[in-house]
């Protein structure tokens, strides 16, 4: 998805069916007030969004806005999605664990 600088990608109090990751630009969070605007966040390429409202079910905290003069790329994740590779991670974590593990034990053995 692409947004043109200044766009708003969503707004506090938005239904958070969605996590957004960085490819390209910069993504202001910011929360507006009676005074104006506090910035919360920049968020950089490669870096997530969004995921505090899908993973607590409630409504968007803040409000998110491309701020790169050039614009804003980012992949859109849904729930769905979004769980299936949390979950592949966390599954790869223990893999490797256990065969840090098995490799320690090993090098142990030969000593």
């Amino acid at each position: 998805q692409t947004n043109a600088f200044q766009e708003v990608i969503f707004e506090r109090g938005d239904t958070g069916d969605d996590v957004y990751v960085v490819s390209k630009g910069e993504v202001s969070v910011i929360e507006r007030t009676e005074n104006g605007e506090n910035l919360l966040a920049k968020i950089q390429p490669g870096d997530m969004f969004g995921e505090t409202s899908l993973m607590t079910e409630k409504p968007r905290n803040a409000t998110a806005r491309c701020s790169s003069r050039k614009g804003c790329e980012f992949q859109k994740l849904d729930k769905a999605k979004f769980l299936k590779i949390v979950s592949e991670i966390e599954q790869a974590n223990e893999h490797l664990k256990s065969r840090k593990q098995g490799s320690f034990q090993r090098s142990e053995a030969k000593q």
